[in-house]
């Protein structure tokens, strides 16, 4: 394989909660490549935003202590603050001055020969840069959720559809990680697709779990976003009231109205994000794993990495039934409406038994980071 390098436009910090395009740059690490990561740009709004959170929930924590980075085959880049939201700011030009006088100071004299660029983001291709600035480079856009996922108005999902518009004309392969994204894309790219799913770190796969418990108070959890556009708030209050001798466990950062709803109830508990690595434990004490989505274009678009994560410990997991997760009936009960999702939830904490958590373990092994790369190395070589 002629290609040595990968560089990565990013969405998400390294130092926050761990997504899909760190899972990918660190396992490229791992197999001896030299993988730069850039960071979408941090903005002014966008601290003083958290800070204001923080001053009203002790749970609004989206971005954990920067952690040391022991691979040296990794190099994490942040590029320089800009005055409003990255992808919806007032002062767009601004943003791509700044952002191109810091990446010429660092990229001018690189060779792109020998290097794959992974763009997450499409908004980079919005005036940022576009395939003249990586010359010999192998382009590959990374389609991983809806864009409204990453779009919190209008304006800046308006962006991100004429940023990916000028993203699939350049790119010489597309990689998509939900099988409805698929029709949609083929009507616009021409060349090469790549089913890419989400997956789990190898790490987190347990070994078969010990019998249900049976005396030990029953968890019911939830790992994911807060984020009212996809996840089925009203779903989850209902999880909360109608299994008031069950310890719910959520690990999300409510806002201020959520968060009032949540403390309602006293079996509701909210645990602090954590590292990839912390989360194994947590996971471990679930009696079951939800997947409370709403149902819509947005949800559909969703390979949700908990479930992988959930898998990876055993859980049985509930699931809404949406355009995803239909592929994946087999191994998550799907409800049709929130009384069958209720119904779910009781007849699997009662009813799990050891060959449906050795499937789902199975399951996991099956889906990890590792096979996800050496599928993504064979697409390219």
């Amino acid at each position: 394989m002629k290609f040595k390098r990968f560089f990565f436009l990013g969405n998400t910090p390294f130092a926050g909660l761990s997504q899909r395009e760190h899972a990918i740059a660190l396992e490229l690490a791992r197999r001896g490549f030299h993988v730069t990561f850039i960071e979408g740009m941090p903005s002014l709004a966008s601290r003083l935003r958290t800070t204001g959170r923080k001053l009203v929930s002790t749970q609004a924590v989206e971005e954990l202590p920067t952690g040391s980075q022991t691979d040296e085959r990794l190099q994490i880049l942040r590029p320089p603050l800009v005055p409003t939201f990255f992808r919806s700011s007032w002062v767009p030009t601004i943003d791509r001055l700044l952002f191109r006088r810091w990446f010429v100071n660092h990229f001018s004299n690189n060779d792109w020969s020998d290097s794959v660029v992974i763009v997450t983001f499409p908004y980079w291709w919005y005036g940022f840069v576009d395939r003249s600035w990586f010359p010999g480079a192998m382009l590959i856009y990374d389609r991983c959720d809806s864009l409204e996922m990453p779009s919190r108005n209008k304006m800046a999902l308006r962006r991100m559809q004429e940023a990916e518009t000028r993203l699939l004309a350049d790119a010489d392969l597309v990689t998509y990680s939900a099988r409805s994204m698929e029709s949609g894309l083929r009507t616009v790219y021409a060349r090469d697709l790549l089913f890419l799913p989400n997956a789990v770190e190898e790490s987190m796969v347990g070994s078969l779990p010990a019998s249900p418990r049976t005396t030990k108070q029953r968890v019911i959890g939830y790992v994911g976003s807060a984020d009212e556009r996809w996840l089925d708030r009203s779903l989850l209050l209902q999880v909360a009231e109608h299994f008031p001798e069950c310890k719910v466990r959520l690990r999300l950062s409510p806002d201020r109205r959520f968060a009032t709803q949540l403390r309602r109830y006293p079996n509701v508990h909210i645990i602090p994000f954590l590292r990839r690595a912390q989360l194994r434990p947590v996971l471990a004490e679930f009696d079951v794993g939800l997947l409370p989505f709403k149902r819509n274009d947005i949800a559909d678009q969703v390979n949700p990495l908990k479930m992988y994560e959930y898998a990876a410990a055993g859980v049985p997991m509930v699931g809404t039934k949406t355009t995803e997760l239909e592929h994946y009936a087999d191994l998550v009960h799907l409800a049709h409406s929130p009384e069958e999702f209720l119904e779910l939830i009781k007849r699997s904490i009662h009813s799990d038994h050891e060959e449906r958590r050795a499937e789902r373990l199975r399951f996991a092994r099956e889906n990890t980071w590792r096979q996800r790369v050496d599928t993504l190395l064979r697409a390219i070589q």
